[in-house]
């Protein structure tokens, strides 16, 4: 993922201006350098992440200043099993939401930890798969009143 695409992602699609304006830095210098055509400059993403509330040491690691490891980011599988159901689910909604955009199924978006893509089996592709504990079943047209009625 490139840092261009990992700041779109956080900043729900803003544009450059208005990350720039938010961030306090011009457009142009913004534009140069995420483009490539000036070299990026740590501080500026920094005053970034700092301007849209996020953690900073993901934004250096996106951005390529520093490794995971340098980091002390925490693996996949650590960061998961932190991860509260809700964090997982708003991280479902939006790469479901991202692959909808870009016209393409949500399997084909699931690279692996080798770079390959994770393709998604049949527990996940029926439209009939029922979810008991939560009293709704995928694809039929009385879910959202069963859903009302817990």
């Amino acid at each position: 993922m490139t840092y261009l695409n990992w700041l779109s992602a956080r900043t729900d699609g803003a544009s450059l201006r208005d990350i720039a304006a938010r961030a306090g830095v011009t457009q142009s210098t913004l534009s140069r350098q995420i483009s490539g055509a000036s070299t990026l400059d740590a501080g500026l993403v920094i005053k970034v992440a700092r301007a849209y509330g996020l953690n900073v040491l993901e934004a250096l690691v996106a951005s390529g200043f520093v490794t995971e490891e340098e980091a002390g980011a925490p693996g996949v599988a650590s960061a998961l099993e932190r991860a509260t159901d809700t964090e997982l689910a708003r991280e479902i909604l939006r790469r479901a939401e991202e692959s909808e955009r870009m016209r393409e199924p949500v399997s084909t978006l699931a690279d692996g930890p080798e770079g390959e893509v994770i393709e998604a089996d049949e527990r996940f592709s029926s439209t009939s798969r029922a979810l008991p504990e939560l009293g709704y079943v995928a694809g039929t047209d009385d879910s959202e009143e069963e859903l009302d009625r817990e």
